[in-house]
């Protein structure tokens, strides 16, 4: 539960408690006929008027019934067990009880941030990749324009003899040749590193998915945690409704029971009158 902070203020309307605690009013109300202990002055006109004392015993409620889970009947044995035992009866968790509560979800939390380091990782680990592939690819291509530019040269040249001249053409057969090959190699290679850098997106993408599947995990767990304090909740107060609605049939049958005597009663009264009569 969320520490909350009670403003400096002597005394508070239900609204403004109920906006504080996060708790319907008439949550309020129906917790003061279950705790002898919380008893709200009202004013003239019948409003309720909290003060902090009583606000800090909502708060030990709240957690009590919201947090640890105990019925109403438990609750009200364990505030009465802490005051015999000396402790501050609405301050029931101090300082050091809050920060333990988020040192145990900071842990909870550890082991998605152990799921997302590999991935983050990784992340970098092919961004730094695909930085080197692309740094190869620039390199290769200035090699290509190099050996182009060496094959025009070598083509230019001409021999002064028909001796030089088959020499020449001869070399710049072998030349061309082995720079067709380095062509070849280098355009081998510029492909190898296109399906490389496609792979490494495609890796990316799949990475930036499992990485909102994680965050949204985290949403679901925290609002199926909400909707089972609410169901909780909402059983325990459909208990208290059915103690009161049997305690209302109870009554009522043993009203009827009386006027029923009463009738009767009444009936061997007017029937003695009526002999006398006779």
């Amino acid at each position: 539960m969320a520490r909350i902070t009670i403003p400096e203020k002597i005394y508070f309307k239900i609204g403004e408690v109920s906006k504080l605690l996060d708790l319907e009013p008439y949550v309020l109300r129906y917790w003061e006929t279950e705790f002898t202990g919380l008893k709200p002055e009202k004013t003239r006109t019948g409003q309720r008027s909290y003060r902090r004392q009583d606000i800090e015993l909502l708060v030990s409620i709240k957690h009590l019934l919201y947090e640890d889970l105990f019925t109403i009947a438990g609750a009200r044995q364990r505030l009465k067990q802490m005051k015999k035992e000396g402790q501050s009866e609405p301050l029931i968790h101090t300082i050091d009880a809050l920060e333990s509560e988020i040192g145990g979800l900071k842990k909870e939390l550890e082991p998605l941030r152990m799921a997302l380091s590999p991935l983050q990782k990784r992340n970098d680990a092919l961004e730094r990749e695909n930085r080197a592939v692309k740094a190869a690819y620039n390199e290769l291509e200035k090699k290509t324009d190099a050996l182009a530019a060496e094959n025009t040269s070598v083509v230019k040249t001409r021999a002064s003899t028909a001796a030089d001249a088959e020499l020449k053409l001869t070399e710049s057969r072998r030349i061309v040749g082995r720079q067709a090959g380095e062509l070849v190699r280098v355009e081998k290679e510029r492909k190898e590193l296109s399906e490389r850098l496609f792979q490494n997106e495609e890796e990316l993408k799949g990475l930036r998915l499992e990485n909102r599947q994680l965050l949204e995990n985290q949403k679901d767990a925290e609002a199926l945690s909400q909707l089972e304090n609410r169901l909780e909740y909402s059983l325990k107060r459909v208990a208290s409704l059915e103690g009161d609605k049997r305690e209302l049939i109870n009554k009522a049958s043993t009203v009827g029971q009386r006027r029923m005597r009463g009738f009767l009663g009444l009936r061997r009264e007017l029937e003695g009158l009526l002999e006398m009569a006779n």
